[in-house]
């Protein structure tokens, strides 16, 4: 059961320290009455079982009720000292300077908080024990989904198909990375004769990109993975393709591939075609759905989701005060740094 203290300290004195009781424990939601006189910092000290404290309201001889916002977890290792709401806010800034340092990622990247392992993050952005059930909650439902007889049959029978690619890329991880073509890149130089095939009859790869036809022409270039290098994984390198994949919005509205370049550097690499050798198509396909997870991981998910949400959390966390509405939304709702 948890035994939490308290101390008033104001301008005349201190109250001592009174532990604070209630006939069924201090459990989410507890309220709890003290008499003393009143005081400007609050020392609060907890034993046992750590325990997130929103916040407490202190009221005077005189009536007068005093906010003490907290917003913050504690434990036997961790004792508390919390100014009024309408006090300074200093110690609690310096408090967090020393909780949440800077940290480097790589080079040219956003920083990050300075951590080994998310066991010694600060307790306001560590996992609580209700989300860690939830997330092995969602992976057995996430698991089941995936070996659902009906989808992985579909899936089996299907994958090699132009029109299933097409699919995936709208109902995917990346749909922003399509772009309505309106010029082909210099580096992409496909022609009419090559893709006259994939075509509707009469019609040509100029009049699919001009308006008049609808702007049936779609782009997905991945020049931003070129020249990164891959791991060894198991002593053996790995590469990362940028690939730029041609896309054709069909009358029956459906996206299909019509050309695809593996490296940005035509010298290098032939344009693939649907029309020409099946293993060879299916083997560009496969690297254009390499380049698009490697896309969604490193720029999207890693940068733009943690590495850059994390920057704002160590800003929030470590300069306002606990008492401010987003240091409140971060400290309760944000696992972007445990995530990361």
């Amino acid at each position: 059961l948890n035994r939490i203290y308290i101390k008033l300290i104001g301008k005349i004195g201190s109250s001592g320290r009174h532990e604070i009781k209630t006939l069924t424990g201090l459990w989410a939601g507890s309220v709890s009455f003290l008499v003393s006189d009143s005081g400007f910092v609050l020392a609060l000290g907890l034993v046992d079982d750590d325990w997130f404290c929103s916040k407490i309201i202190v009221t005077t001889p005189e009536g007068v009720s005093m906010l003490f916002p907290c917003h913050r977890w504690m434990n036997s290792n961790k004792r508390l000292s919390l100014r009024d709401a309408v006090g300074s806010s200093k110690s609690h800034v310096l408090c967090m300077h020393v909780s949440y340092r800077w940290g480097i990622y790589a080079e040219g990247l956003p920083h990050i908080v300075n951590a080994e392992s998310p066991t010694v993050l600060p307790p306001e952005v560590r996992f609580s024990f209700t989300k860690k059930k939830e997330f092995l909650f969602t992976l057995v439902i996430a698991l089941f989904n995936i070996f659902m007889p009906v989808l992985t049959e579909y899936v089996e029978k299907n994958w090699m198909r132009d029109d299933f690619f097409g699919y995936q890329f709208l109902n995917g991880l990346n749909p922003t990375m399509i772009k309505r073509c309106s010029e082909l890149p210099e580096n992409f130089p496909v022609t009419n004769d090559m893709v006259k095939s994939s075509l509707p009859e009469k019609s040509t790869l100029e009049m699919e990109i001009e308006l008049k036809r609808g702007r049936n022409i779609f782009l997905c270039d991945y020049k931003r993975l070129n020249g990164l290098q891959g791991n060894e994984i198991n002593k053996k390198k790995q590469y990362l393709s940028a690939p730029l994949c041609l896309l054709f919005s069909t009358p029956e509205n459906k996206l299909t591939p019509i050309a695809i370049q593996n490296i940005s550097d035509p010298s290098r690499n032939p344009i693939f075609l649907p029309s020409e050798n099946e293993k060879d198509w299916l083997l560009a396909k496969i690297f254009v759905r390499g380049a698009e997870f490697n896309e969604h991981e490193l720029n999207f998910h890693l940068l733009r989701t943690h590495l850059l949400g994390e920057v704002f959390t160590m800003a929030v966390m470590r300069n306002l005060p606990s008492c401010h509405p987003l240091f409140k939304a971060v400290a309760l709702r944000n696992h972007t740094v445990s995530l990361r």
